[in-house]
């Protein structure tokens, strides 16, 4: 898997993202969002987390982890963006809390499959 072209999509990822609140809040009539001003933290953080734990994990080795951590980071992403939205507008949904709990278990699922791939790696040497 190539680092330079991750790390770069995650970077152009926060920036998008970082632009998008910037000209949302900028429409919103002086409404703000916690979760839409920070939304663009969470492709910074989730990259850095691939980074920092590449050799202890070997997460750019195990491409199944690798595509559920990017589809939990996806869901955090937009779960935080729709609250952010609503927040500004005023509304609610019921359908908000599904978001934390869909990321929660796939971001499990991908942290479980990289602690059994090293340990399956430690026990066939």
């Amino acid at each position: 898997m190539n680092k330079k072209k991750t790390f770069y999509s995650y970077f152009i990822s926060s920036v998008i993202l970082f632009i998008f609140q910037l000209v949302y809040h900028h429409f919103s009539h002086g409404v703000t969002s916690q979760e839409l001003k920070w939304v663009w933290v969470i492709p910074m953080v989730g990259g850095a987390f691939l980074f920092i734990f590449e050799k202890i994990l070997n997460t750019f080795r195990n491409r199944l982890a690798f595509n559920l951590f990017n589809t939990g980071l996806a869901s955090y992403i937009v779960g935080m963006i729709l609250k952010g939205i609503l927040e500004i507008a005023g509304a609610s949904s019921p359908y908000i809390g599904i978001y934390p709990m869909i990321r929660t278990i796939i971001l499990g699922i991908s942290l479980f499959i990289y602690i059994s791939s090293l340990l399956i790696q430690g026990l066939d040497k």
